[in-house]
């Protein structure tokens, strides 16, 4: 099952990072072979020396396993033809067998793009572990031919004999040694099957196919919600690690786009964080406003991660846990009334200083923790990350003076003049903001590469 699948990968992450092993520890079925298949299996192989055929029927073995990689993949795509767009697997109709390649992968690349996150990721995953347990199986079943290769006697003297049988050379009671024919087609099975080409070579194939499909995509996926690319993200990183840990090939193309999907999404992300944050700021009348229990959640959240990692941050990657079994994240704040029907303003706490805030010092403050959760997500693009909390920082400076000293705020959101409410305001904002910083440069300092 997919979900298991999963379980191991985000076991054999957490294991890379000092995790202890979890899930089950009995050996998979399918590393059980029976005495009764490995007796067949020697049967066929030595009929296969008998009439030296070994070599064609170890390339037809190789040809076949890396078809199925393929068509692992091609069975999870949409359709590729106008006429099945419904269903999950392309089948040949009439119109699609009229249809040249170049129109069947223009439609297929149509249906990619039209897929909403949700389907995009489930086809991914049910991709990546199909090939991951292929590639499991193959190593498995590759090994017990080899092993049952280099225990093949001289075939003349097995099984069906056409002549005398062959004396022994090493006289009676001593064990035969292969004879020339069963050593030409050990040396054939060990060449045509070598193990790590063989694997590398599905691993290329497999990460080439998906290349492509993730190209197709790449403008879908740069617009994704973070959550969402969070998910992307982890599930290509634990696919990659995998496919090394199998062929000890790193797979770079692969990386090499998700990594540009990154670098976009990134750029994508702070553009939209300080739009969000200017438009708070412009229509900000500055106001006190309460800073309620959420608001104090993200506060206390922001303050933490200078020493500790934040689950309800980082549970975002952990796409092999139970959605029930991930951390969510607090609801939006509500707005607390007083007996006498004002509305009840608390103050923001840092190290025991208050802080009066008005709505964009919350806004600011709530875009830090976006930075954050990314970055805690992410800590391999974090020299990427980063500069874009810096700009917005330099932003919300440099806007709070155009607002309030250079009196924007009339323009930009209708005040009549600027007060000393406003300037008391704007300053408690700015030192809200400036004794953050301490505890934002440890977070950074703690996730940053040692570079």
């Amino acid at each position: 099952p997919l979900d298991t699948t999963l379980q191991r990968w985000g076991s054999a992450f957490l294991r890379q990072r000092g995790g202890q092993r979890t899930g089950a520890t009995q050996a998979p079925a399918y590393m059980a072979f029976d005495d009764q298949l490995r007796s067949r299996l020697h049967l066929h192989l030595t009929g296969l020396a008998r009439v030296r055929h070994t070599t064609p029927a170890a390339t037809a073995f190789k040809t076949a396993v890396l078809r199925e990689m393929k068509s692992l993949i091609r069975k999870h795509m949409p359709s590729s033809s106008d006429d099945d767009n419904e269903s999950v697997v392309s089948v040949s109709t009439q119109k699609s067998q009229q249809l040249s390649q170049q129109e069947k992968s223009s439609i297929l690349a149509r249906n990619l793009r039209a897929l909403d996150a949700q389907d995009s990721y489930n086809m991914l995953a049910r991709v990546y572990t199909g090939i991951s347990e292929s590639l499991r199986r193959l190593s498995v079943q590759v090994k017990v031919l080899l092993d049952i290769a280099s225990g093949l006697e001289n075939p003349a003297a097995i099984g069906v004999k056409s002549g005398p049988p062959s004396p022994n050379p090493q006289g009676p009671g001593k064990p035969a040694t292969p004879g020339p024919v069963a050593v030409v087609a050990q040396d054939e099975i060990l060449q045509v099957l070598d193990m790590s080409s063989l694997l590398g070579q599905a691993v290329d194939i497999a990460q080439s196919q998906v290349t492509k499909v993730l190209k197709v995509r790449s403008e879908q996926t740069s617009q994704l919600p973070k959550d969402e690319f969070l998910k992307y993200f982890t599930l290509n990183r634990l696919f990659a690690d995998e496919c090394e840990a199998i062929s000890g090939r790193s797979g770079t193309a692969l990386k090499t786009v998700v990594g540009n999907q990154i670098k976009d999404y990134i750029n994508r992300f702070g553009d939209g964080q300080r739009r969000r944050v200017v438009e708070v700021m412009d229509a900000d009348r500055w106001d006190a406003r309460d800073f309620g229990e959420a608001d104090n959640a993200v506060l206390d959240r922001i303050l933490g991660a200078s020493t500790r990692d934040i689950d309800v941050w980082v549970d975002a990657s952990k796409i092999w846990l139970p959605e029930n079994e991930r951390q969510q994240p607090s609801p939006a704040s509500t707005t607390t009334v007083n007996g006498s029907g004002k509305e009840k303003t608390r103050s923001a706490v840092i190290d025991e200083q208050k802080y009066i805030l008005s709505e964009s010092a919350v806004a600011m403050m709530k875009s830090i923790e976006e930075y954050q959760y990314l970055m805690a997500n992410i800590p391999s693009m974090m020299q990427d990350i980063a500069p874009g909390l810096l700009e917005s920082l330099k932003l919300f400076n440099s806007r709070s003076s155009q607002l309030i000293l250079g009196a924007g705020a009339t323009r930009s959101a209708g005040l009549k003049n600027i007060t000393t409410k406003h300037l008391a305001l704007s300053s408690q904002a700015l030192s809200f903001i400036i004794a953050l910083v301490p505890y934002i440069r440890e977070f950074v300092r703690r996730h940053a590469p040692s570079s």
